[in-house]
């Protein structure tokens, strides 16, 4: 069996005195599409965080294989909606990261080549060299108007703020995608490109791990996937995914091994 493009051991997280996460693993493999459901408050948005290196658990570790994205449900209200969609697929970052290198270089630090040609592999493999384009494909295809992109997010309506993230899903090249409630606002129709959207990445490397309140039917009869169940306690909201009877399959998903992953050797 070939190494998970990410892996979570024995993840522990605690706010004060409630345990969010207790002794939480699980692994994502090439071509996954896991349903994470459960409801409010029993760690399904807190685990996804720490899966994608924004927030520490208390105990257990992470390892991820190329890189990881984290894809929120409430994006910034001041950033416009390109600035949205780019910071959301690790764009603003990567692009930042490049012009402090590209600025050393500039001064004469020739130390800075090495981090430079990392941070300009980053950005071009996040797709930064055509990002614009892209996103006013994009965009087009979920009625976005061009207008619309530039104006805050907090100044969007439910849906249109939805269809910002729906952007961001298919704007994004991260090898393993987290999408915290990506169902919030959507209607009938943005359902429908989401299903699209998710059921594209199957045919690649490229995985997601998903996260809902209930576990939508429309959604999972669209993707193959694996269903894992947060359960919530009356004293705690402790999720626990550590051992295979907990996660339920509803149909299996052949890996696509047709792309090695950043750093693995033939």
């Amino acid at each position: 069996m070939s190494a998970p493009l990410l892996a979570a051991e024995s993840i522990d997280r605690r706010h004060g005195e409630r345990t969010v996460l207790e002794n939480v693993s699980l692994r994502v493999d090439a071509c996954s599409r896991i349903g994470l459901v459960g409801p409010n408050g029993s760690g399904k948005s807190t685990l996804l965080r720490i899966l994608a290196g924004l927030e520490p658990p208390d105990a257990g570790s992470v390892r991820a294989r190329g890189t990881v994205g984290y894809l929120s449900p409430a994006p910034d209200p001041a950033l416009t909606g390109r600035e949205a969609i780019l910071g959301a697929v690790g764009l603003t970052a990567a692009a930042a990261e490049l012009d402090r290198w590209a600025g050393r270089l500039q001064q004469g630090d020739l130390n800075a080549l090495g981090p430079h040609a990392a941070a300009l592999e980053r950005w071009l493999m996040l797709g930064g060299s055509d990002a614009d384009v892209r996103l006013a494909v994009v965009a087009r295809e979920l009625g976005l108007e061009p207008g619309l992109l530039r104006r805050p997010v907090g100044a969007l309506s439910g849906g249109q703020a939805a269809r910002v993230g729906l952007a961001a899903t298919a704007l994004a090249r991260h090898d393993v995608v987290l999408l915290d409630e990506p169902t919030n606002h959507l209607d009938a129709d943005g359902l429908a490109r989401l299903r699209g959207l998710l059921s594209a990445r199957a045919g690649g490397w490229s995985s997601s791990l998903t996260t809902v309140n209930s576990w939508l039917t429309s959604v999972r009869r669209s993707w193959r996937s694996t269903v894992i169940r947060a359960m919530r306690s009356r004293t705690t909201a402790a999720m626990s995914a550590t051992s295979g009877s907990a996660m339920r399959p509803v149909l299996g998903c052949a890996p696509s091994m047709s792309r090695r992953s950043p750093g693995e050797s033939s």
